[in-house]
């Protein structure tokens, strides 16, 4: 008898060990498929696709026929942000999904973003008045659960997805958060309305949150007929999908509400819209702004470069976008009260920091004033990512007309992160 109870479990241990071997090497052969490979841009024939027209005129990131993605950029992007079948593992832990939105209307400067990771889920908005210098700030993290109750790529009904794609909306609204955002792609333009709450700081620089209250924010703009699409390869079936305009008109005014308070005016709106299965370690730094006078830059280093030069790198006026074939430098700048070395620094500490933005044509200060702060030490997920929003000066010259930036609002981010 003890030796039948014996032999029937080692028949069961066994059993369960080759479904755990297989398991493991199921979720092996998962990692590995479709796998980055670290300077795949710099293969010939994939630089010479890269740098082809072949994307101008596609109507998806993806040829489903082909089985394969249609590398390059463009300044007149057609094409769906559509992506390859990948897995689930893939999509809870490889997959990711951003959508950044800036207004700049005077006195005010907001941004808000909607992340979708998978495993987590944020929501973001920041609103900055210039003239009164009062900061309001809102951050929803929706952990594990955020590809259920965080932000939502919306389809329409053909099923495509991206700016290009009418009827498809990016939306968040996460359980006992109150804070709700709705940006949908119709008539050719796009649609956004955002409520919750959010918290003044004061005191800058101590920046404390302490006053919170209720906003609406409203606004709707027409795409304009250039802006940036790229296709970015990251390995044979893997890339980052972009689309990024700025310096665009609101096409109606847009709606402010804090509080009791309610403010309307005209303006100008800017995105940064990006899908795929990207680098499992990442190191970028990126701003943008919008002046007054209708023209915007987005700088970046660090992504999708091609010899140390960004091929985000663009500029935007009059409706029309210049590529900036320049490498841009980000150099930290701080006051005398902080050591020139410290790199870590701790924005949220009451620190001040200022930035030196520098390329060919390009000479630009920047001076924080509050930020999202996200740090991670989780083990596979490690990092910090700081977005800043604050005052740009100075000069970019694109063509040789010189651009200026006068106490200009933007943002900039400085990201390192393995996710």
């Amino acid at each position: 008898m003890f030796c039948l109870l014996l032999s029937v479990m080692r028949r069961i241990i066994c059993s369960l060990a080759t479904q755990l071997v297989a398991l493991i090497v199921v979720i092996i052969n998962w990692y590995q498929w479709d796998k980055e490979v670290e300077g795949y841009i710099e293969h010939k024939a994939v630089l010479c696709e890269f740098m082809s027209s072949a994307l101008h005129e596609a109507p998806a990131s993806y040829d489903d026929i082909k089985g394969k993605y249609v590398f390059g950029r463009t300044t007149r992007p057609q094409f769906f942000s559509m992506l390859h079948r990948y897995n689930v593992i893939q999509a809870y832990t490889q997959k990711k999904e951003f959508v950044w939105i800036g207004i700049s209307a005077r006195p005010w400067f907001i941004g808000f973003a909607v992340l979708q990771f998978g495993y987590v889920s944020v929501f973001c908005i920041q609103l900055y008045n210039t003239v009164t210098r009062e900061s309001w700030k809102a951050k929803t993290t929706v952990p594990l659960f955020g590809w259920l109750f965080g932000g939502k790529w919306v389809s329409n009904v053909h099923g495509s997805v991206g700016p290009t794609a009418e009827g498809h909306s990016v939306d968040f609204s996460a359980p006992f958060t109150g804070q709700s955002a709705k940006i949908r792609f119709v008539g050719g333009g796009l649609e956004f309305d955002v409520s919750g709450t959010v918290k003044k700081v004061e005191g800058l620089p101590s920046r404390k949150p302490t006053l919170a209250a209720r906003y609406e924010l409203s606004g709707s703009a027409q795409l304009p007929k250039e802006f940036l699409g790229l296709v970015f390869p990251l390995g044979p079936r893997r890339a980052a999908v972009v689309h990024k305009f700025s310096a665009v008109p609101l096409s109606r005014p847009l709606s402010v509400g804090i509080g009791e308070g309610v403010w309307h005016g005209m303006g100008h709106i800017s995105m940064d819209y990006t899908r795929g299965l990207l680098r499992r370690d990442t190191r970028w730094c990126w701003c943008t702004a919008t002046a007054p006078e209708g023209y915007g830059f987005h700088l970046s280093a660090g992504t999708y470069d091609i010899g140390g030069k960004s091929m985000e790198n663009s500029f935007y006026a009059n409706g029309k976008v210049a590529l900036l074939n320049t490498a841009v430098g980000f150099r930290k700048v701080f006051e005398k009260m902080v050591k020139a070395e410290e790199e870590n620094i701790d924005i949220s500490s009451g620190d001040t920091l200022r930035w030196a933005v520098t390329g060919d044509g390009i000479d630009l200060q920047f001076a924080c004033v509050d930020s999202h702060n996200g740090t991670v030490h989780c083990g596979v997920v490690d990092g910090n990512l700081n977005h800043s929003w604050g005052i740009f000066n100075g000069t970019i010259t694109v063509n040789g007309i010189v651009y200026e930036f006068s106490d200009v609002p933007g943002a900039l981010e400085q990201h390192n992160m393995r996710w």
